[in-house]
């Protein structure tokens, strides 16, 4: 299930997280309309830090994997930027 809060349609890319909601790790894949940058970045909403930071270049597809087993419950924003602009979409972590 995939829970979702789009900041910006400007991006063209296809995101998606799974597990979501989660228990600590998921993955999440980006889908480029051609082959570019990306930056996807995990924040903590409540107080605005970065988790952690995961970058590719020269693709069309990109996996990540990201782990917040030793964070706190709650809904935090991944957020994408590519050339092309910026989507953000909410974890669940429970």
């Amino acid at each position: 299930r995939l829970v979702s809060d789009w900041s910006s349609d400007v991006c063209s890319s296809d995101l998606k997280a799974f597990p979501n909601p989660t228990n600590g790790k998921f993955k999440l894949l980006v889908k480029l309309s051609k082959p570019g940058e990306v930056q996807a970045m995990v924040i903590d909403p409540q107080n605005l830090n970065t988790i952690d930071t995961k970058t590719g270049q020269g693709e069309s597809e990109y996996q990540f994997e990201f782990d917040l087993s030793k964070s706190t419950y709650g809904t935090y924003l991944v957020t994408v930027t590519t050339g092309d602009g910026v989507k953000t979409l909410k974890v669940v972590l429970y």
